[in-house]
């Protein structure tokens, strides 16, 4: 993986900020932090999360939210649980965002 833009890193940073503090921030949080329009945000994410199966890190980019659902994008949810019956899909997104806080973020750096 090439270097990683200014963007992604700052991103990385409030993700790991929001994780330590067992917070689920909202897609536009993410991008009023980054003074991006939110649109651009899964663009931004998307680098995080293949760093992360990289490093074997849990999903962090799985705790940023839609105001809407109060849960990732489809999209991200079905790459994320690829097979999984839809049923099932909310109870593993929770466990997830429990693994994600529970992680020690401390050290873990782009």
């Amino acid at each position: 993986m090439g270097e990683l833009s200014p963007k992604v890193k700052a991103a990385f940073y409030f993700l790991k900020e929001k994780a330590q503090q067992g917070e689920l921030p909202k897609y536009k949080e993410v991008a009023d932090h980054l003074g991006i329009h939110i649109v651009q945000v899964r663009k931004v994410l998307w680098p995080i999360e293949s760093y992360r199966v990289k490093r074997n890190w849990p999903p962090i980019t799985a705790i940023v939210v839609s105001v809407k659902s109060g849960m990732p994008e489809v999209d991200f949810l079905n790459y994320l649980f690829q097979g999984m019956p839809e049923d099932r899909i909310a109870s593993e997104w929770e466990k997830t965002v429990k693994e994600v806080f529970s992680y020690d973020w401390e050290n873990t750096e782009l």
